[in-house]
């Protein structure tokens, strides 16, 4: 009998346990998910931004290779002219 008594004890005791640790940990376990969310949408930003980034890299490639085109084309085209001056001069234009 003492037994059963203590093991109801000791079982109730457990409970109460639980609930005030249940009860004492739930705030903190609120605050947590809280921050979990606020993390996980500063990370969902930040990728958007990375990926925003990633873009425009391409893009300033993209017009770094048309001036360096450009740059080649002009220098071809003023080479001609240059070469192909004194043809002007000689016969006259």
């Amino acid at each position: 009998m003492r037994t059963a008594t203590e093991k109801e004890l000791f079982t109730e005791k457990e409970k109460k346990l639980t609930t005030e640790t249940e009860a004492g940990l739930l705030p903190a376990i609120e605050l947590q998910n809280a921050t979990w969310s606020a993390l996980n949408q500063q990370i969902g930003k930040l990728t958007q931004i990375l990926e925003a980034d990633g873009n425009l890299k391409i893009k300033y490639r993209q017009v770094a290779e048309a001036i360096e085109t450009q740059q080649k084309e002009f220098q071809k085209w003023n080479k001609f002219l240059w070469d192909n001056a004194h043809v002007c001069f000689e016969k006259g234009c």
